[in-house]
């Protein structure tokens, strides 16, 4: 029924950046992260449903937190459960693996 509804999910910061470094790797690093912003603002308006997950209080290197940054993605999709349990394949699925959805087989 709802096979070509398109899902979005941005963890991203797509705020513009106010200071502009003008070292050589500044300016690269800034050009690319403003093609990055602009590219990923274009796909979240093809989506038919956007998860935003709040990670600022997370940095690059906050990969050892994962619990934290796992429960921020079931925060953000339970704030869209309105939105997203309609297109959900099955009504229930049993909860494993700390909280992670595993789907029997079949």
């Amino acid at each position: 029924m709802h096979a070509h509804a398109r899902h979005a999910i941005n963890v991203g910061d797509l705020s513009d950046r106010e200071g502009v470094s003008y070292t050589m790797f500044g300016v690269a690093g800034n050009t690319l992260d403003a093609m990055m912003r602009a590219s990923t603002r274009h796909a979240l308006t093809a989506a038919d449903v956007v998860i935003n997950v709040d990670l600022e209080q997370y940095g690059s290197l906050d990969w050892r937190r994962t619990s934290g940054l796992i429960a921020e993605g079931y925060r953000a999709a339970e704030g869209m459960r309105d939105r997203l349990l309609p297109l959900a394949l099955r009504a229930k699925a049993p909860m494993t693996n700390g909280g992670a959805p595993a789907w029997p087989d079949g």
